[in-house]
């Protein structure tokens, strides 16, 4: 945590100080690479000025919008195959044991799908965006360290009460193996990506002063 608030500490930094990028701020250590560079730019993008606002506005834009975004869900899937290669482990070694197919599917859906991956998943995701946010809010070393701890102990918090609902699910039946499944399957979803998309469908309320009726029963038009 410590080395991802730190990492993503820069790269605000980088991104911000874009803003205001002037082509005569960078620095060659050879005149031979400085007049290529700047012969390059002037042959792509017409002008040193010209690349100076491509790179404080649509670079830029597009920095932003990719730190936003998050994380990719197979960024997040690769992170936890060591995981899921543990869980899918566990579930062999159960076969081998041949026990009633109720409690291998409860296994299965509950454990290996639903902790080891979606669970997985989410908390790669929601300490990624922890570290993020955090990012910004530290003046100091010390203070890097206490944002640490805080979002490892959310970690360690939230992935324990993930196992603790997997366990109840699965001693309980393989229906509640399933609900848990389903559930954590959306949260999944939502997580990554699945949220924008419902606040995308979300209709944008417009209200026009010349619609608004008044006393008299007009419609706020002069006539």
């Amino acid at each position: 945590a410590q080395f991802h608030i730190r990492f993503a500490k820069e790269c605000a930094a980088v991104v911000e100080e874009l803003d205001s990028f002037t082509l005569e701020s960078v620095q060659c250590q050879q005149d031979f690479d400085k007049k290529f560079i700047h012969s390059a730019i002037s042959q792509w993008y017409g002008s040193p000025e010209a690349f100076a606002d491509y790179v404080r506005g649509p670079l830029r834009q597009e920095l932003l919008s990719s730190t936003e975004a998050g994380l990719p869900a197979a960024y997040s899937f690769l992170i936890i195959t060591p995981l899921l290669s543990l869980g899918a482990d566990t579930i062999s070694g159960l076969i081998k044991a041949h026990p009633p197919w109720q409690l291998l599917l409860s296994q299965f859906f509950g454990v290996l799908l639903g902790v080891f991956l979606c669970w997985g998943m989410v908390l790669v995701r929601a300490g990624i965006f922890l570290c993020d946010r955090f990012a910004g809010r530290s003046r100091s070393w010390l203070m890097d360290c206490g944002l640490s701890l805080l979002v490892f102990l959310g970690f360690v918090l939230t992935a324990l009460a993930g196992v603790q609902g997997a366990v109840y699910a699965t001693n309980d039946s393989l229906g509640a193996s399933l609900v848990w499944f389903a559930s954590v399957l959306v949260l999944l979803w939502l997580t990554h990506g699945g949220w924008a998309q419902v606040a995308k469908l979300k209709p944008k309320a417009s209200f026009d002063i010349k619609d608004r009726p008044d006393k008299t029963g007009c419609n706020g038009r002069s006539t």
